[in-house]
């Protein structure tokens, strides 16, 4: 009955929340029907991804089902999960699981509806931003770009990347509105560090240089953010440095790493062999892989299409682009695309399989796309 009572609670909740946000923000009806049916259709996804875990299984069973590899045996009690990453993932399904004793399915929805809220906040944060310039008719046109399939699919359920969708979804919103939110990013970076160490690492240096650098903020402002910034970088450094078991954080470790990463996963299915490939090929292979050519199953042939798209919006990059364009970048696009552009070096440089690098890519390629469209909408205005 609890699991039947939650599942009807996370539809219409959703559902009713849409309702409120439309009222607040005065969305034309056209953009609010898009904005329900984004829901549906991450709905429909978590139906599908649930029904692929039951079948084939996945680390989706392990973490609910608390059975991953990192511990050395199950335990009773709650804390003892609390850590970084995988840890952190069975800490949350703890309650879930063994306390509330919920199904697989209805805990599945739960952190589907946790990948839903990232995407939404992303859509209105472009909508509020710059696609309510353009012209309506084309307005659901931009909009469209929230419904690629792997943005959806990989985070409509139990996982990393739906609640690392969210937190860097939080994290953006707390920067677009700083005066009012601008406190949100305090608990953002910190839920981002738990769940990937690495990403929440990276999103606080590119933070406190954007703060740092930008000309919108008066200079005693850049200075405190970018000081408390610095200090928290240094109290992470460590606990990164365990987390990623190396000696330090200096290029020679790190590239010894990823050296290691690519090899580790050499050994599994789909891999590609990086290790011949140079720079240029690997960010290509991570970007745009797979293709037609190298599709193995439905699925990677569904992210071939999605692929093809990534690759026409490469040089449209180019076409539209301009430097008032980029200057007038709201500060939440202008943080998500240097995101963007530095975990695409570290996961090119570290994945060797193209099963991981979609999964990887789903949470971070959108930002190209948003840049595209509005680059799109400043160059029909200017």
């Amino acid at each position: 009955m609890l699991d039947l009572s939650l599942l009807v609670l996370i539809v219409f909740f959703n559902f009713y929340a849409n309702v409120r946000i439309a009222t607040r923000w005065h969305i034309p009806k056209r953009i609010y029907v898009q904005l329900q049916a984004l829901w549906v259709y991450h709905l429909l996804f978590t139906s599908v991804f649930s029904c692929y875990i039951l079948k084939k299984g996945g680390d989706a069973l392990a973490y609910w089902t608390l059975t991953t590899n990192v511990m050395t045996g199950p335990s009773e009690r709650w804390m003892d999960y609390f850590g970084l990453s995988t840890f952190f993932v069975q800490w949350l399904n703890f309650l879930l699981y063994k306390i509330m004793d919920l199904s697989f399915i209805t805990g599945n929805y739960l952190w589907g509806m946790m990948g839903y809220l990232g995407i939404r906040i992303l859509f209105l944060l472009s909508y509020q931003a710059f696609i309510k310039e353009a012209p309506l008719r084309r307005q659901p046109i931009y909009l469209c770009v929230f419904f690629l399939p792997s943005l959806h699919f990989w985070s409509a359920g139990i996982g990393k990347e739906s609640i690392t969708l969210f937190a860097l979804a939080w994290l953006l919103w707390g920067m677009s509105y700083l005066h009012k939110f601008g406190w949100q990013l305090i608990p953002a970076c910190g839920l981002l560090f738990l769940i990937r160490p690495h990403l929440g690492f990276l999103a606080l240096a590119l933070i406190g240089l954007i703060f740092g650098i930008s000309p919108v903020f008066a200079l005693k402002n850049k200075m405190i953010i970018s000081i408390c910034a610095g200090i928290v970088l240094l109290v992470m450094s460590p606990i990164l440095v365990q987390y990623l078991n190396i000696s330090d954080l200096s290029l020679t470790s790190m590239g010894s790493l990823m050296d290691y990463q690519i090899t580790l996963l050499q050994q599994a299915g789909s891999s590609v062999n990086l290790a011949s490939y140079n720079q240029v090929q690997r960010v290509l292979t991570f970007l745009f892989r797979p293709l037609f050519f190298d599709a193995y199953h439905w699925e990677s042939y569904v992210a071939s299409i999605e692929n093809l798209i990534y690759v026409a919006a490469v040089p449209m990059l180019a076409f539209y682009g301009d430097r008032a364009g980029v200057r007038k970048m709201p500060v939440y696009l202008s943080f998500g695309f240097l995101f963007f552009i530095a975990t695409t070096l570290i996961f090119a440089n570290s994945l060797s399989n193209l099963g991981i690098m979609m999964r990887m890519k789903s949470f971070t390629i959108i930002f190209m796309i948003l840049v595209v469209v509005y680059l799109m909408v400043f160059s029909k205005e200017s």
